[in-house]
């Protein structure tokens, strides 16, 4: 009988965890007059508010890999929101292309800090995010500029 129950109890677990999974949404927001296209990750799995993470991508633009990464933090608990720094999810395949993209927003740090912000305040808004006491800031918020 024993064996029974906690046979039946596995079922139920790995039925629940079945259900359950890494969610990556597209999100569409404003910098100013430009349009942005970045990403909330975030595990389904996870009823209760927890802290978030902006990330921000190569200089490639959002590619797999920022999604692999965003979604190891989603795992980790965390709910991620991949920033596009440059706009429009525009990417480059070329380090000529890619070189311009980032020049475009590195050598630029007014436009660099307002399109940080935009992503943060749109992780902020986000319902799986445990929000600080007494303002709309997520309690945790870090940047990760990541390399490959």
């Amino acid at each position: 009988m024993r064996t029974i129950m906690v046979g039946a109890l596995c079922a139920i677990a790995m039925v629940a965890n079945a259900n359950a999974a890494i969610r990556e949404e597209p999100v569409t927001y404003m910098d100013g007059e430009t349009t942005m296209k970045g990403f909330v990750v975030y595990d389904d799995a996870i009823e209760a508010k927890r802290p978030g993470i902006v990330m921000v991508h190569e200089w490639w633009g959002i590619t797999k890999h920022i999604h692999s990464e965003a979604r190891k933090f989603a795992q980790q608990g965390y709910t991620a929101f991949i920033a596009d720094m440059y706009g429009d999810a525009k990417t480059a395949d070329n380090p000529k292309d890619a070189g311009a993209l980032s020049g475009s927003v590195m050598k630029n740090p007014t436009v660099m800090e307002s399109r940080f912000n935009a992503a943060r305040d749109q992780l902020a808004k986000q319902s799986s995010v445990r929000a600080s006491k007494g303002t709309n800031e997520t309690s945790t918020c870090a940047a990760l500029f990541l390399t490959n």
